[in-house]
């Protein structure tokens, strides 16, 4: 989830000392956004700062707007945009170097899935939070998707093979999801087999979540184009996210929360 921060009140020195200024600053087109971005080994170890790859930003026809630098040296795992659109919808893709850097040493890195984001440019400069930005290990995404498919009828392509993308929500608050539907539509328009689960209380094993509280929802083998995710709540209130789509992506649907309903 990508969070801005507030700005700071702006002060203007005058003749007598500091004094804030008697008119409202003019609002920024164009801002700076910035942050940590990691890598999640997803096998339950710490968390690894991204200190190489890219981190590049696209609008939702897929023109690109921005790539990430990473501006200190001592901090190689931060990395900034410049000079963004303000309120402008983006997708953000997160790539670790190719091939990783082994599985050794403590800046070593997995080699990862490029993962993709959604969100919005901020009104004013921002940071993300932590863990806000991430990708994962692509071992450990390609057993998950395996395991999580084996539970619908549907046999997920390898995203190393880049020709299909696949879909990957994990919700921020599992007990609001109860009763909701989840839609997923490729570039045709066409309906995507999509799986909601949940765990077992007694055995822990994920089974299908049916109308109970979803902990996890995937969608497999999405075409290039636009993927639109709608999630709709059990009073009807309806949302929907678009994804601009390449094959070898996982499309990222964490810490999505369910539509309000209104009162």
């Amino acid at each position: 989830m990508l969070m801005a921060r507030p700005t700071l009140l702006a002060l203007a020195l005058t003749t007598g000392g500091c004094a804030y200024l008697d008119k409202q600053p003019t609002a920024p087109t164009a801002i700076d956004w910035s942050g940590f971005v990691l890598i999640d080994p997803a096998d339950g170890s710490e968390l690894i700062s991204m200190t190489a790859g890219t981190v590049d930003m696209v609008d939702l026809a897929g023109k690109a707007l921005a790539t990430a630098s990473q501006p200190f040296a001592d901090s190689p795992g931060w990395w900034a945009f410049d000079d963004l659109p303000v309120g402008k919808e983006v997708a953000i893709c997160v790539q670790g170097p190719m091939g990783g850097t082994g599985d050794t040493g403590a800046e070593a890195m997995p080699d990862t899935v490029p993962t993709v984001w959604r969100g919005t440019v901020p009104e004013g400069r921002a940071y993300w939070m932590y863990r806000g930005l991430f990708t994962m290990a692509r071992d450990a995404v390609e057993d998950t998707l395996a395991q999580a498919a084996t539970l619908g009828e549907v046999v997920p392509d390898t995203l190393a093979d880049g020709q299909v993308a696949h879909l990957w929500g994990q919700p921020w608050d599992p007990e609001t999801w109860a009763g909701t539907q989840i839609r997923v539509t490729n570039a045709y328009g066409d309906d995507v087999p999509t799986l909601a689960l949940a765990t077992d209380e007694e055995s822990g094993e994920l089974t299908l979540a049916g109308d109970g509280p979803v902990e996890f929802f995937f969608a497999f083998n999405l075409i290039e184009g636009d993927t639109t995710l709608e999630v709709r709540s059990a009073g009807g209130e309806i949302q929907t996210t678009v994804y601009p789509t390449r094959g070898g992506d996982l499309l990222s649907a964490f810490y999505i929360g369910v539509p309000e309903d209104n009162p």
